[in-house]
Order: structure tokens, then C-alpha cells, then sequence
């Protein structure tokens, strides 16, 4: 089936908590590994994603031997990947979330979408190899926080590898994989410092500025306040009975914990990520604090060219800065 093909879902299958995509069908609570796509495929998907972060691996290296950037080629193989992962995957999730009548809870967790699941399997892929990767080659890092890093990942590859199985709840898989849109000025920021390239010299100055404040931006709109929305809603619909049935839905253990759990870890993180780009989006904007440097005039003593900083106070305890005063 193509990308983006209609949703057709009966009305009393959905009462029952099954789920129709086109004929085929999923009984309640049912799981089936990737049900819409050809096993082929996916191996040929998880080959291309591999044979990516070879070719970047070796250009990382070659960068590094040439004197183009000092970092990491597992850390440059990410970033350069992400090049071409990151709209991909905000396609998919944009297209998972439109897809979805958001104000019928019925089809907030029983609508079936291919995308949301091909977004679900592209993402755990890619994760599981950036942590292996990382792991071979001690030194390459998670980052400036490598633990909360490595569990963020293994929290998004334990529900997202979930998410491969089931047909519920897709809308929830395709609203977290908007986050992704706040990785793209982040990972112009990696390479911006990673090829050492100027922060106040023009054009650069500006366009570092620009990119600092959509970075701040992304994080804000679509993990601080996506995130908190995703977990009230969630937490609405899988934990409350339905207004006319008075019974709850029919979603897994999993996929009601599992999955709201997972939201509240990636909120707190990104609230202290958060913090921290906010910091360096001031940092950008404002600059440092420069300290004015004086000399005192020279006169020919053991004294002359002392500096003293703008605002600090004379050191009245020299004699020989004191004789100088009087004379």
C-alpha cells in the first residue's frame, strides 16, 4: 500500500475495539509485527540505514584527517544521517497526525495508520544503530549528559518497537514524532560547532542567532507544551471510561502505562535540556559581558603598564601608585 492511502474504519468494529485498514482487520487487542509492509523491504530499509552510517563513518574520518573538524566521525555520522533521517521522519509524523480525526477519541486510538508505523520502525532502526555505534567506539560520546542521552533512546526504542506490532493508538507514535522537528536546528547547531564555524562574524553571527531561536522555538511548541498535551489526552483516554459506554478502551497494559510513562520521562528531560538552550539562546543573543581594560599611563617606574579593570577599584596600598596620585 502507498504512503498516505485512506483510512476506512466502521463505526461498530471501532465500539468493539477492532480496527479495519482497508481488508484487513485487527481483532481487540491484537498484535501483528508490521502488518502493511513486505518483510523485504524492511530488510532493505535497516540495509540502507547501515550502509549510511558507513559511508558517513568514513567520511567523519576523512574530515578529521584533513583538519575540517576535530569531532568524533560516530558523532559526524550521526549528524550528516540526520540530514537525510530528520524531514523524513517529520513527514511521517506530520502525515500520521493529519491523517486522524483528534477530536474523536474512537479514532484517536483505533485509527491505523502505515506511516505512524513506518515513522515507529525508522526511528527504533535508527536509534538502535547510533547506540551500538556509540558503544563500539569508546570517546564518541551521548552528548554533554551521556546517561540521560542513552536512556532517553532506550526508553523511545522500548515503546516505538512496541508501536511495530500494534494498530492502536497511532496518533500518540505520530504526535511524538513531531519532537523531531525541534532535532533539525539541533543538528545544524552540532555541526555548526562542530566545523568551528563563527558565531559573531556576518553573516554567520545572524544566521547562528536565527537558528538559536528556532531551536528554542521547536523545544517549546513541540516537546514542552506537545508533550504535555499528548500526556493529558493519553491519560484521558486510556485511563477514564468512555463519556457513552461507560467502559474503558480496549488498549493493552502497555500501551497505556508503557506509552504514558515514556511521556512524562521525555517531558522531564526536555524541561532540563530546555533550561539549557534557553541559556545559550541568551548567551547568543546578548553576548558576553566584555571587561574594559585600562593602562595606567607610563611614567617611568617599576609600575608602568599595570592594568586594572573598568569599574575595580585603585590599589591604594601601593606607595608608589599613591606618590604618583599626589604629584
Amino acid at each position: 500500500m502507498g504512503m498516505g492511502e485512506g483510512i476506512h474504519v466502521g463505526a461498530e468494529e471501532l465500539e468493539e475495539g477492532w480496527v479495519t485498514y482497508g481488508d484487513v482487520k485487527f481483532a481487540p487487542y491484537e498484535l501483528r509485527f508490521m502488518p502493511m509492509e513486505e518483510p523485504l523491504n524492511l530488510m532493505l530499509v535497516v540495509a540502507i540505514m547501515l550502509l549510511l552510517y558507513l559511508i558517513f563513518h568514513l567520511t567523519g574520518v576523512w574530515l578529521r584527517r584533513r583538519g575540517y573538524t576535530v569531532e568524533h566521525p560516530v558523532n559526524m555520522a550521526d549528524m550528516l544521517v540526520n540530514i537525510i533521517y530528520l524531514p523524513l521522519i517529520c513527514y511521517l509524523a506530520t502525515e500520521s497526525v493529519l491523517g486522524v480525526d483528534i477530536y474523536d477519541k474512537k479514532s484517536r486510538l483505533f485509527t491505523f495508520r502505515p506511516n505512524s508505523q513506518r515513522l515507529m520502525f525508522l526511528y527504533t532502526i535508527k536509534n538502535i544503530i547510533r547506540t551500538v555505534h556509540v558503544r563500539l567506539f569508546p570517546g564518541s560520546g551521548h552528548g554533554s549528559n551521556p546517561l540521560m542521552m542513552l536512556l532517553h533512546h532506550v526508553v523511545s526504542i522500548a515503546v516505538y518497537g512496541y508501536g511495530c506490532f500494534t494498530p492502536r493508538c497511532h496518533l500518540f507514535a505520530g504526535w511524538d514524532g513531531l519532537c523531531e522537528y525541534s532535532a533539525i536546528p539541533l543538528n545544524v547547531l552540532q555541526m555548526w560547532h562542530a566545523f568551528k564555524l563563527s558565531k559573531t562574524q556576518y553573516p554567520y553571527g545572524i544566521l547562528y542567532k536565527i537558528n538559536g531561536f528556532f531551536l528554542w522555538l521547536t523545544y517549546a511548541v513541540f516537546r514542552i507544551a506537545s508533550f504535555s498535551a499528548l500526556i493529558y489526552v493519553l491519560g484521558s483516554d486510556g485511563f477514564f471510561p468512555d463519556e457513552k459506554t461507560g467502559k474503558l478502551a480496549k488498549i493493552t497494559f502497555f500501551e497505556s502505562y508503557a506509552g504514558l510513562g515514556a511521556n512524562v520521562f521525555l517531558l522531564i528531560i526536555s524541561c532540563i535540556w530546555f533550561i539549557t538552550i534557553t541559556k545559550g539562546l541568551l548567551k547568543a543573543l546578548l553576548g558576553k559581558r566584555k571587561t574594559e581594560v585600562v593602562k595606567i599611563p607610563s611614567t617611568g617606574g617599576a609600575e608602568d603598564g599595570a592594568v586594572v579593570k573598568a569599574g575595580s577599584k585603585p590599589n591604594n596600598t601601593d606607595p608608589a601608585l599613591r606618590q604618583r596620585r599626589k604629584a
